[in-house]
């Protein structure tokens, strides 16, 4: 596996992340996270898919964590959302 994977991969799922409603700060906390966990269980990706979707595929489960966890820390006041 070429090491640079990482790297180059780190703007993609960044972004990723981002266009699923994180902020800035948060999706740069959660990015790390996700290239944390992809590096340690680098021996499960079997190659059945490309590297990016393994690792949008943690993003997903490291974007549903940050998720049920913010909920259960604060409400949310929908009266003035837009429609």
């Amino acid at each position: 596996m070429d090491p640079n994977l990482f790297s180059s991969s780190r703007e993609y799922v960044r972004n990723f992340i981002l266009r699923h409603g994180l902020n800035e700060h948060d999706a740069e906390d959660a990015t790390q996270k996700v290239l944390l966990l992809a590096w340690s269980n680098l021996g499960q990706f079997r190659g059945a898919c490309t590297f990016t979707t393994w690792l949008c595929a943690i993003a997903k489960r490291v974007i549903s964590k940050h998720f049920r966890v913010k909920c259960k820390h604060e409400t949310v006041d929908v009266t003035n959302l837009p429609l």
